[in-house]
């Protein structure tokens, strides 16, 4: 699209010569966090939330347990599921972090829970 021969860049330009190109600012922004990934800190932090998210999501007994957490600690649940990063759209991916990040007391716990297999198994339903 931005290139100066056959993109749309050449085409408003056959018609308004003066046209000054400015590359879009949302691939800009883009572009610099997928460059900042590769820093060890974010990349690591990106990999472990995306761990937590899929083992909480991707088992019914243990988004069932969280559920349970969340409803109980929580007065107002409007955020009760943890949402999946998208690979390609940064706001999605930011909306993922803030809710992972309102539920975080309530991740921790569910966590410890798990770690302790009789509270787990009472309160996913099963008997120990």
């Amino acid at each position: 699209m931005s290139s100066s021969r056959h993109g749309t860049q050449a085409l408003i330009r056959e018609k308004i010569p003066k046209a000054v190109y400015t590359h879009c600012r949302a691939h800009c922004l883009n572009l610099t966090i997928v460059h900042s990934c590769y820093q060890p800190l974010i990349r690591n932090m990106l990999g472990t939330f995306n761990e937590v998210c899929n083992f909480l999501r991707y088992s019914p007994k243990r988004s069932k347990f969280l559920l349970a957490v969340i409803e109980k600690e929580t007065l107002e649940a409007s955020k009760e599921t943890l949402l999946s990063l998208c690979r390609t759209r940064w706001a999605e991916r930011h909306e993922a972090h803030e809710v992972f990040f309102a539920l975080l007391p309530s991740i921790l716990r569910a966590l410890e829970g798990m770690s302790n297999e009789r509270l787990f198994a009472n309160q996913s339903g099963e008997t120990a």
